[in-house]
């Protein structure tokens, strides 16, 4: 079995986390935003359950994403796929704040 290690970045325009080097927390999303991240991030979960291969995915924005409950249902549903043997994000400790 192939394994692929797949990095998702989604739609994010925005950040919750005020880095000085980055322009994203000087913007927002929409409800129609977050209605379209909320789309794709779907699309993404169904087209790792269609895979059949060994899949390890990182998922970007950091924690970003994570104060929203459906990206944290996706990491769940996509931890217990048996063919995606992890799902992360990079290590917090070494942003800035």
């Amino acid at each position: 079995m192939n394994t692929w290690n797949v990095l998702y970045r989604g739609r994010f325009s925005s950040c919750n986390y005020a880095c000085d080097y980055c322009p994203s927390p000087k913007t927002a999303n929409s409800i129609s935003d977050l209605h379209q991240v909320n789309w794709t991030r779907s699309r993404f979960v169904v087209w790792v359950g269609a895979q059949n291969r060994r899949i390890g995915i990182l998922i970007t924005p950091w924690g970003e994403a994570l104060v929203h409950g459906y990206y944290r249902r996706a990491m769940i549903a996509l931890s217990r796929m048996p063919h995606v043997y992890r799902v992360s994000g990079p290590d917090q400790s070494q942003r800035s704040s």
